[in-house]
């Protein structure tokens, strides 16, 4: 008996987890009594335990259902779940017979398929997901006596969801599929019973309808932008300030497409100071952190191209600074900013009068839309249209493919040919067609970076900004490993013309510049920076 009240709580709990539904107070279908979940969720285990007893080898299958959920390792979870799930396997279930246990099962397997798609990041895990959680929609219109619809739109979300992170595969049909799966959710997952569900929904059917290719593209847009803006007045950084910022950063990348950029820029702004007070409290552990600092990168890039395409190119320089500051201050733990404010574009025109002297910052900015560098010399006065130079070929996905290759789960692009480089120095015995083939891999690279860099380069010739030089770079995490040292510009190496250094940040430079000043006799940095 104590058996079977355990196995049944187990799945009661399990239930509950991967109905992926809202936690949020509910309107009651029998007021002060028992929610319609409770109620759905209460019919489904009884009839888990009439199949159970009807089931000739109960007690193996008892054992299986106490078992699995403990299971901690996903690829032992998996092999435990699959011969219940092969229809002529011996002893396997079926959905005429076992209709309940074999959604379950399936609903278990969809979960840990996608977490194990997840760690290994490859998508194998999320097709095998798609068949689970088709398999329990499929049985769910087998059970003729109990209609269950708040767990039909359940799977039909977490099918919408799958199909939508599954549309980069180049599969139109996924997308259709995404947006008919979501808008039968939205039939019973409505904004008066079930917000958080409503919300979560519509987030995914505004994604579906941004990768969508049938139809009209602007209407597809604006049906996306409403999708996700219905969504964030419930899903809000209070509630769920994870999906709140991914769900800002994408509404804004639709927003950037309609050329509403005022209006994306309003969003961005707006998540960009709620990740700055949670930075400043400081309460969560490392991960978090570095999930917030991504984050904000990605919003300040979208940003950054928003203030520009307005032609409000001070707002452009004062948003890249606090970007570049804000992620400076949490990774060395530099503290002499002012933590409430932004700086001021009169701070930053301050900082720029004061670097050394003969010194340009050049600060590229790759977003998801193109690439913009900030070119700016020192002691200027103002920014205008002639310090940026617009690239929009070359955007931050180009950038990630040609540093460090166009899978995320494999090592490829310049890094890997590098990394190549000393294998085929210290292999003595290879021949010279391995040295070419690697030598024509870095020269790919260097003609791709090209698309950046040669622009850059030609509007400081027509700045004025003269050979010899000095040029301070400001990168970051990917742009840092560039070899910028190695590009060819009008035919010669590109230190031919500039003395090219480093730094992260206008503020880093002024700083360091500073305190050199401060200790006269102490080499403390390096002398570029006297």
């Amino acid at each position: 008996m104590l058996k079977r009240l355990v196995i049944f709580f187990l799945i009661l709990s399990s239930l509950v987890t991967l109905s992926n539904c809202a936690q949020l107070p509910q309107e009651k279908k029998y007021v002060g009594v028992i929610s319609a979940r409770e109620i759905e969720n209460n019919e489904f285990n009884k009839n888990i335990k009439r199949e159970l007893m009807r089931y000739e080898d109960k007690e193996r299958l008892e054992n299986a259902l106490s078992q699995i959920p403990r299971e901690k390792n996903l690829s032992l979870k998996l092999r435990k779940i699959e011969p219940w799930l092969q229809r002529n396997g011996v002893g396997a279930l079926s959905p005429e017979k076992q209709p309940h246990i074999w959604i379950l099962l399936n609903m278990w397997s969809a979960y840990a398929n996608k977490e194990l798609s997840y760690s290994t990041k490859t998508i194998g895990g999320y097709e095998n997901a798609l068949g689970n959680y088709e398999n329990a929609l499929d049985a769910l219109q087998i059970i003729s006596h109990y209609e269950y619809p708040l767990k039909k739109a359940a799977i039909q979300n977490n099918l919408a969801k799958i199909l939508v992170d599954l549309s980069s595969q180049s599969r139109v049909d996924y997308v259709e599929k995404a947006i008919s799966y979501a808008q039968q959710a939205l039939r019973v997952r409505t904004r008066s019973q079930f917000p958080e569900d409503w919300a979560r929904t519509h987030i995914i059917l505004a994604k579906a309808l941004h990768d969508r290719s049938l139809g009209d593209k602007t209407s597809n847009l604006r049906h996306s932008a409403d999708s996700f803006e219905q969504a964030l007045e419930i899903q809000t950084f209070e509630r769920s300030p994870d999906e709140y910022l991914m769900a800002v950063y994408e509404l804004s990348q639709v927003l950037l497409e309609l050329g509403q950029y005022q209006k994306s820029l309003t969003y961005l702004e707006k998540a960009l100071e709620l990740i700055e007070i949670q930075l400043q409290q400081n309460t969560f552990y490392d991960e978090k952190e570095r999930f917030l600092i991504n984050q904000a990168e990605s919003l300040f890039f979208s940003a950054i191209w928003a203030a520009v395409q307005m032609k409000n190119y001070a707002k452009a320089l004062q948003l890249m600074e606090w970007g570049k500051g804000r992620i400076l201050r949490k990774k060395i733990q530099l503290n002499d900013l002012d933590k409430n404010t932004q700086p001021s574009i009169l701070t930053i025109l301050h900082w720029l009068s004061d670097l050394p002297s003969d010194s340009t910052i050049v600060a590229p900015i790759f977003s998801n839309q193109g690439t913009i560098v900030f070119i700016l010399p020192v002691g200027i006065k103002n920014i205008g249209a002639e310090n940026i130079v617009i690239i929009d070929g070359f955007t931050r996905k180009d950038l990630h493919a040609l540093i460090r290759g166009e899978k995320d789960n494999e090592w490829g692009g310049y890094i890997l040919a590098y990394a190549e480089l000393k294998a085929k120095i210290l292999n003595l015995k290879n021949d010279n067609q391995e040295r070419n083939a690697w030598r024509e891999k870095i020269e790919k690279t260097l003609k791709d970076f090209s698309q950046w860099i040669d622009p850059t380069f030609k509007q400081l010739q027509e700045m004025g900004i003269r050979r010899n030089s000095r040029l301070i770079l400001l990168t970051d995490s990917d742009s840092g490993f560039l070899p910028i040292h190695s590009v060819q510009f009008q035919g010669q190496p590109l230190l031919a013309h500039y003395s090219i250094h480093f730094a992260p940040s206008i503020y880093g430079v002024y700083l360091a510049h500073k305190n050199l000043k401060k200790i006269k006799n102490k080499n403390i940095l390096p002398n570029q920076f006297e």
